[in-house]
């Protein structure tokens, strides 16, 4: 019995498309607590992620197109290269978070704290490219 829901769940996880997963065992959700985790690479599209703790994690490469991440804690986060397309970051904290050459194109950041947080060469909400050396704000 426990093989056959090992491997049903392993099914569903498969051919799941709507809801976004970071690892197949581990869904998504408002309050989630990923604080120094590796989640690089996750496919967090449309995820929902709203005062979520992810202080000092790792998403670099995340896919976190118009995940919601209202008022998230991503301080410290590393988020090189990662796709925040059309994202939801209203009140989010990225304080001291690094997010060389991700990607903000139509974000919303409203009351979003960027004090310290590494801007290089990212693609900011209007689409200009940020300086080299950019720091709390896109020069």
């Amino acid at each position: 019995m426990k093989l056959i829901v090992s491997a049903l769940a392993a099914l569903v996880c498969a051919f799941t498309v709507s809801t976004a997963y970071a690892a197949c065992d581990e869904l998504v959700g408002p309050h989630v607590d990923w604080s120094g985790r590796d989640k690089s690479d996750a496919d967090l599209f449309e995820g929902d992620l709203e005062f979520a703790k992810l202080i000092d994690a790792n998403l670099s490469n995340a896919l976190l197109t118009q995940a919601n991440l209202f008022e998230a804690n991503l301080s410290a986060a590393v988020l090189e290269s990662t796709n925040l397309t059309n994202a939801n970051l209203t009140g989010a904290r990225l304080l001291e978070a690094d997010l060389t050459r991700a990607n903000l194109s139509g974000a919303k950041l409203i009351e979003t704290d960027l004090t310290g947080a590494i801007l290089t060469r990212v693609t900011w909400t209007d689409g200009r490219i940020c300086a080299e050396g950019s720091i709390g704000e896109c020069k």
